[in-house]
Formats: structure tokens, sequence, C-alpha cells
């Protein structure tokens, strides 16, 4: 399929999507809608053989569509959980992102990211944020970047016990904005080979606050070939 294998499109309420195999698709499971609430999202595989081996740049430019390439774009309302799915083969793979959108306080809620498995990705294994939102023990093995967070707009957003293996950084809480949400970083370990361990530049930008704003950072393990913060 070119668009993607499932799309949850509209007032998608209530819906299971269990134990399916999705491959070979633009986006493996796509949920764009705000309106949709309370879908479970469990124990599926979704791969696309050889999207994340494309250029970063290409991805990157103004030309592509930002839910491109993939697995799971997740820009939804309340209580979505996606857990247990295996996704890997896309350049980014489990998307909840909702960033520019600061006062969509419905958006992305009490989400539940848990006991996932990421893998073979050109950029970010988990990439977004949201509110009361919870990204508990996922394993990512072979990433560019393990877990984007960048910027976290209104938080909380929890982070506790994932692992991995990242070419570039295991966080990035901080890009070009500065992430004013809080964040609990807490209980995960990471082996970076390649980069450094946190992406969280410390200037302000703009009169907002430094990168640090609102950030717990507590009993994590890094072991980097680069800088622990850059």
């Amino acid at each position: 399929f070119g668009e993607a294998g499932v799309d949850l499109v509209g007032d998608t309420d209530n819906c299971v999507i269990l134990n399916n195999l999705i491959h070979h698709c633009g986006n493996g499971l796509k949920l764009l809608s705000a309106q949709s609430s309370d879908n479970a999202i469990w124990n599926n595989q979704t791969y696309d053989r050889g999207l994340y081996l494309y250029s970063w740049r290409a991805f990157m430019t103004p030309l592509t569509t930002r839910n491109a390439a993939q697995g799971m774009p997740v820009e939804t309302g309340r209580g979505i959980s996606i857990v247990g799915n295996f996704v890997h083969g896309y350049f980014n793979s489990i998307v909840p992102q909702i960033t520019g959108k600061p006062d969509a306080l419905g958006a992305n809620r009490d989400m539940d990211v848990l006991d996932n498995m990421v893998a073979n990705n050109g950029d970010d294994g988990y990439d977004g944020g949201g509110v009361n939102m919870r990204m508990l023990d996922n394993r990512h093995p072979n990433t560019l970047e393990g877990v984007s967070a960048a910027p976290i707009e209104r938080g909380p957003v929890y982070i506790i016990g994932n692992h991995g293996v990242a070419r570039n950084y295991a966080f990035k809480l901080m890009n070009s904005v500065p992430g004013t949400g809080a964040a609990f970083l807490v209980h995960n370990s990471h082996l970076v080979v390649g980069g450094g361990a946190m992406r969280m530049p410390a200037e302000v930008q703009g009169g907002k606050p430094v990168a640090f704003d609102q950030k717990f950072i507590h009993n994590n393990l890094f072991v980097t070939t680069g800088n622990f913060i850059s």
C-alpha cells in the first residue's frame, strides 16, 4: 500500500488493533485524528525493508510530508495505548508527535507507549511528546536516536525503564526550540556508538527557559563514545 496499512480516521473510538502483520507501506499504522480516543494498538508487527537506509536529508526536505516513512505516526486524542508492538525498517518507528500545538491539551493525552520493540531506524525509535504520556519499558536495539522528545511543549512525559543502542543520541529533549514541559527520565540505559548520551543545548533562545527547565533526570546508565550532554 502506498500510504498506510491501517488508517484510523475521524471519530475512531474504542477500537482494538491486535496481532497483525503489516508490511511494505508508507506508514504501517496511522492515527492522526484529534477526535479519536481510547484505542488500543497491541502486539502488531509492521516493517518496511529499506526505508531506514534512505538519506536523512532526503526525509527532512520541505517537499517530504511529515508523516512519510513512519511506522506508527500517532497524533490523536485521549487514552491511546501502544503496547507490545515490533516496528522496524522505517525512518521513524513510533511517533506520537504534536510539535507546534502547545495549546492542544487533548492531543496525545493520557497515552501509554509500553513494552514495544523498534529497530533499524534511519532516525528516531520513539519521537514525540504529549500530556501525561508514559513511555515505559521499551527497547530499541538499532536506531539513530533512541527517544526524541524535542520539544516537550506541555508534558509531563514519563520516560522510564527504556533500553537500547543508538548511533547518535540516546535522548533528544531539545533541538532548536526549548521544551518547557516537564519530563522525567528515570532508570533508562543506553549504549551510544558514534555519538553522545543526550542532545540538550542549554542556551536561552528568544527569552525562553533553557533546556533543563522542568527536567528530572535520575538513575540512568549511558555508555557513549561522545559527550554526556551536548
